[in-house]
């Protein structure tokens, strides 16, 4: 039998070179990576530690979240529960503010308040309180009249205003017009109605008294004068003879004469009225001795124009004129 075949061996160096010592791995190359961390028995070198353990009652998990979702809504609700409490307040107190801005504008000197007109007090006046009952009918009537008066002034104004735009009025007869109904409103408050008022308070005052009726008396002359309207000292008005120019130019004249219809309606019953409450003014003054008081009071001027040399031809200047002595 054959012999079995030896294997092959490698072949060794060759006889007379050097012998190189074996290839090793260079590390630290321009290119090379750094090598992974190397992890610890335990775990991961990123990992997280574990969660404390939850105390015994209290909630784990998604209901752990949940609780602190609801505590956050809790505090968001009382944060917005306290900022509406603190609006409220600050709504309270500027209302207030504005309540007592509003009592120190309506109060007066004298203690009293501001209360007409109601809409927007700007003036006070109150017939029950301050005028006695005996003559409250009076000062009452007055009042009326007084708003009839300023009826009157805003209707006139209005007729010569819209008559104006058609040429029917002149620019400075439209002036004096609106003069008159700026001026006489406010002035028919304070002079002859306000001495009303004052007069009425009294027992019979004089110098109040005359004081109305000096006013008063101006009062019925212009009322008069706007019912009329004539030509030439009225014609910034629209009045009786006015109406009639207008309802015979036809037309457009219908419409303004229509206006001027009312107007002369109006301070018709203001001259009415203001003739009642002169009237009973006067016999109000009469019964509580304004009369006999005038009477003294003229004696007394006639006793000072005696001192400052100026003899008083007699004691009572409203008494009757006395004959002149016969002659021997």
């Amino acid at each position: 039998p054959a012999a079995p075949a030896t294997p092959p061996q490698a072949a060794g160096p060759a006889e007379g070179l050097p012998v190189l010592p074996e290839a090793q791995p260079q590390t630290g190359g321009l290119f090379d990576l750094p090598s992974p961390p190397k992890k610890d028995e335990e775990g991961g070198l990123f990992d997280l530690a574990p969660p404390p353990p939850a105390a015994p009652g209290q909630p784990t998990g998604w209901a752990q979240g949940g609780v602190a979702a609801d505590a956050a809504q809790q505090r968001e609700d009382a944060l917005n529960a306290r900022e509406a409490e603190l609006q409220r307040r600050e709504a309270e107190l500027k209302k207030r503010e504005q309540m007592e801005e509003r009592e120190r504008r309506l109060l007066l000197p004298g203690g009293k308040r501001k209360n007409w007109p109601r809409c927007y007090p700007l003036l006070y006046h109150n017939i029950q309180e301050d005028i006695p009952e005996a003559n409250q009918p009076m000062v009452k009537a007055g009042y009326w009249c007084w708003c009839l008066t300023c009826a009157g002034y805003v209707w006139n104004f209005a007729t010569v205003a819209c008559a104006s735009a058609t040429g029917r009025y002149s620019f400075w007869e439209f002036l004096l017009c609106a003069m008159a109904t700026g001026f006489g409103v406010p002035l028919s408050w304070h002079m002859w109605y306000q001495g009303l008022y004052k007069a009425a308070q009294t027992n019979g005052g004089v110098f109040a008294y005359v004081n109305f009726f000096i006013n008063f008396l101006f009062h019925c002359a212009w009322a008069f004068l706007v019912f009329i309207s004539p030509p030439i000292v009225g014609s910034m008005n629209g009045g009786l003879l006015p109406m009639a120019q207008f309802f015979s130019q036809g037309g457009a004249g219908y419409l303004f004469g229509l206006m001027a219809l009312l107007n002369t309606l109006d301070w018709g019953a203001v001259c009415a009225l203001s003739l009642y409450t002169l009237r009973w003014a006067f016999f109000t003054f009469r019964v509580a001795g304004g009369v006999v008081a005038v009477q003294q009071h003229g004696a007394m001027f006639a006793r000072g124009a005696s001192v400052f040399g100026q003899p008083a031809t007699s004691a009572n200047p409203f008494a009757a004129p006395q004959p002149p002595p016969a002659q021997p």
